[in-house]
Order: structure tokens, then sequence, then C-alpha cells
């Protein structure tokens, strides 16, 4: 049972490209282990005994999501999963120890005081794939005289950043036999098609292009803000197709339960953060997702601060949230003993290998038999090992 186990002793992994697909670069270079193990804050006893009501609770990075590389916070889509998976082990040996959340203790003294952060927003949704090649997936097309209206959720806009907002496009046509290379031409508007142009881009093809510009202070509202995408192309085979979206604004610090995640909008400086809230947060620095630390967080009243020290060139990412609120797993698996080096490791060696999903192994063995010096190797042990 459970009970013979410490829990002191639970590690937990993950991928070691924490859910996001491989590099597509040219020569880019297989990861040295295919798992990577990710602390963990375990809400229960501290000797290692566990009861019904314990709790694990970590930072879960999906399989698509924003990345943070020093100042530069992008969004990477992955072409090839949904969801991320997470495998918890609970080894026999009671004398191991996973690593687990720690509190970070910041000594500085800032002398900047904020009340903001930045928070980014991101919408892309790969339905159709117009040419049938590689990895040229986008969402929907916009036809002549027509638009399309992409709608955000902002929460307490402030005017201390300008919100910045990048659309990306695929060149299309009506009849690639008769017009192979149409003029587009799209219109971006904020919240009505009776406002201002916001910006044009216009391009002659079918090849991607994106525009990224800067909104005026105060033109994003508190609550839902949509974008009209209209195609004003005076080609009449133009059919573009709408890729991505993405936002970044600066937010209120204002936490009423629902955990979210911003940036700090500075770097090379200490800096103590102020807060309303009506309930106790808990705040974590996830600059670095499989270490993520604890911060120590001050209470005045309905205030509460908390401080943060980026360094040079780097921004810190952090997450509110309430740990009494937040997302519950409950199709856990019972795996029992993995062995992830069925494929990954130098001694199996083979003249052919055969690639299919474990369901063909029964197929496959009489091709094995007859070639000799060859293996199966099942698309479920790729995934796992790779």
């Amino acid at each position: 049972t459970i009970d013979q186990y410490d829990t002191r002793s639970f590690i937990l992994y993950t991928g070691s490209n924490l859910g996001r697909s491989q590099s597509q670069n040219p020569g880019a270079s297989t990861p040295d282990e295919n798992l990577t193990e990710t602390t963990f804050q375990y809400a229960g006893s501290s000797n290692g005994t566990f009861s019904e009501n314990d709790n694990i609770i970590f930072y879960g990075k999906g399989s698509s999501g924003f990345d943070l590389n020093g100042t530069n916070v992008t969004f990477n889509q992955n072409l090839y999963f949904k969801n991320n998976i997470y495998y918890l082990l609970i080894p026999d040996d009671n004398n191991l120890r996973g690593k687990r959340v720690t509190e970070y203790q910041n000594t500085d003294n800032p002398n900047i005081n904020l009340d903001y952060g930045v928070q980014y927003q991101h919408i892309e949704n790969d339905f159709v794939n117009p040419f049938q090649s590689g990895l040229g997936w986008v969402e929907q097309s916009i036809s002549t005289n027509n638009f399309l209206e992409k709608t955000l959720s902002v929460s307490n806009p402030v005017n201390n950043i300008s919100p910045q907002l990048t659309i990306g496009f695929q060149g299309g046509t009506t009849d690639n036999k008769v017009r192979p290379a149409p003029f587009n031409k799209i219109a971006i508007r904020l919240n009505s098609q009776q406002n201002t142009i916001l910006s044009n881009i216009s391009w002659t093809g079918l090849n991607q292009r994106s525009v990224t510009f800067t909104l005026a202070d105060g033109s994003l509202l508190n609550g839902s803000n949509s974008f009209y995408l209209t195609n004003n192309s005076t080609d009449s085979y133009s059919q573009p197709f709408f890729d991505n979206l993405t936002l970044s604004y600066g937010r209120k610090l204002n936490f009423t339960g629902d955990s979210f995640e911003f940036y700090t909008p500075i770097h090379s400086n200490s800096i103590n953060f102020n807060m309303s809230s009506s309930i106790s947060p808990m705040i974590w620095n996830i600059s670095d997702t499989k270490t993520p630390t604890s911060l120590s967080v001050e209470q005045s009243g309905s205030n509460y601060s908390f401080k943060v020290s980026p360094i040079a060139n780097v921004y810190d990412r952090l997450i509110v949230f309430d740990s009494a609120n937040v997302t519950t797993i409950t199709n856990l698996e019972n795996l029992g003993r993995i062995n992830f080096n069925t494929l990954r490791n130098s001694a199996t060696q083979a003249e052919h290998i055969i690639i299919a999903p474990n369901e063909y192994l029964n197929v496959a063995s009489k091709f094995i038999s007859h070639r000799k010096n060859s293996i199966f190797a099942s698309l479920e042990d790729i995934y796992d090992e790779f």
C-alpha cells in the first residue's frame, strides 16, 4: 500500500522538452535524457507519512504556450501533441529525496515599486492545411470584402505600458490556376468596424506575412476586446488565412482567485510589487519552469507585496494562484514499472528499423524474421523515450 512509502522520496518527471516539440532546426541534437525532474510542493506531513488529504502542487507546462528566453517572450505552437505528460515516481528506496519547491528569501531593498506586470495572450487554432504540405497549418480564410473577428478577454489593463499586437497571416487564393499570386490586403480595427484602422498589411502571393504594431494607451477595454480583420483587397481572387494573434499589455495586479501569469516589465533591477487581493495569494517565480521558487509575501490588510530581482537582460516570469483553487488532475494512470531505454541505448544494433504503432507488431514480426537483423520500434516507445 501507499503507506509503506516515504512521501519525501516521491519524484516528478516530465519530458526533457517540457512538453514542447523537438526543434525543427537542421542538426538539432537529441536531448541527453528523455525525462527531466521538476520540483513540486508537497502539502502534507513533513515527516514522510501519507494522508488521503495530502496534495501535490506543481507548475504544469502544456504542449503549447509562451516560452521566455532572456527578454524575448514567444509562443511555441506544438503541431504534434495537444497535451503533456508528467510521471510521478514512487521509488522502492525510501532514502531517495525528490526535488521540492523552496521559498526564495529576497534580501534586496528595491527602490522601484510597481503595481502592474506584463501579460501575454495568444490565439492560434490549426484547423486547415491549405497547401497540404508539412507544417503549414492555419485557422480560417477571409474572402474579399469580408471580415474575421477575433476576441480576447483583457484583465485590468493599465496605461503604463503600451499594448503591442502581432498578427500572422498566410496568403490564399480562390483559384490557384487562374491567380496563383493574388494581391492581399488586410485592415485591422479594434472593437468596432467603424473605428479607425489600426494597421494595414498587404502582400502579393501565398507566403506568410505578419505585422507588429503598438496600440494607443487606454485603447484596451477591461474585459472583452475584439479585433476585426477585414479583407480590403481589390483582387477578387484574394482569400488569405488568419494564422495567429499575440497581444501583450500591462496588467494591474489585482487577484480575485483565478490564477494568472505575468512578466516583469523591466530587468537588471530589484522590484517591489504591490498587489490587491481579497484572499491570501501564493506567488511562484516560474522563470525556470521546471524549478519554480516560492516568493515570500507580506500582507497589509488587503494589500500584498513581494520582491523579485531579475538579472541583466532577463525578465522574470511569475504566477499568482490560490492553492485551494488550482487545476485538479483526475486521470491518473498507474503505469507500473516502465523501461525507458528499449530503444534509447547504444547496445541495440540493427540494419533495418520498422516504425509503426504497437498494434502492427504481429504483422511486422514475419518481416523482421525474413530480413534478419531488424527491430521493431513502436511509435509509443519512440514518444516515451525521445
